[in-house]
């Protein structure tokens, strides 16, 4: 392992396996690139099952041999289900793609058996706006037509940022999207650290 990682998520799934999910860091600096990571284990035995773990970087345009992120990061992970059923993980982190020069939030998909949910964005990655990342994703069961809400953070500024709100369909495609500045949330939170709780 190059420089380090973290697991972001642990859970016993409905198939009775331990699954762990996280990212590995590729390359040791700051703005490093990290490889998606999971791992599933057999929970009397600890050991990983055949084929974990699995590493995943983005392939944006079927083609391994060109790089489309040339750094991305994990922030977290969570399991998603489809009629009470485990059907896979959805992540949220950052990335910057081939030809950009700033970050997006990028949310990831993945299919129960630790594929790429291709069906998903763009060959299983989402990408938001301009100089922005996501911190959280949750999985809304209650609406036909929103699938996903995540809540990170856009550079308004050099020295200023404001929330992100997006939500996502099934198939990776934006519905909407609000940002929230200090004065959209001034009941919520100050910068003044005397008022800190």
């Amino acid at each position: 392992m190059i420089g380090y990682g973290n697991f972001t998520k642990i859970f016993e799934a409905d198939d009775g396996f331990i699954w762990a999910v996280g990212g590995q860091q590729k390359t040791p600096c700051v703005f490093s690139s990290w490889s998606m990571i999971i791992v599933k284990v057999d929970p009397i035995t600890g050991i990983p099952e055949t084929g974990y773990p699995k590493f995943f970087d983005p392939d944006l345009d079927n083609n391994s041999s060109t790089t489309d992120v040339l750094q991305s990061r994990i922030f977290s992970s969570d399991p998603f289900y489809n009629n009470g059923n485990f059907n896979g993980f959805v992540s949220s982190g950052r990335a910057q793609t081939n030809g950009e020069t700033f970050n997006r939030a990028m949310i990831s998909k993945t299919n129960a058996d630790g594929t790429t949910d291709t069906d998903f964005g763009t060959n299983g990655y989402y990408f938001g706006p301009a100089n922005s990342e996501a911190r959280t994703v949750i999985q809304i069961t209650g609406s036909s037509e929103i699938k996903f809400v995540y809540i990170g953070d856009i550079n308004v500024s050099a020295t200023d940022k404001d929330v992100l709100v997006e939500a996502i369909d099934e198939d990776g495609q934006l519905v909407w999207s609000q940002q929230f500045s200090e004065s959209n949330l001034s009941s919520v939170y100050t910068d003044e650290t005397q008022n800190d709780a």
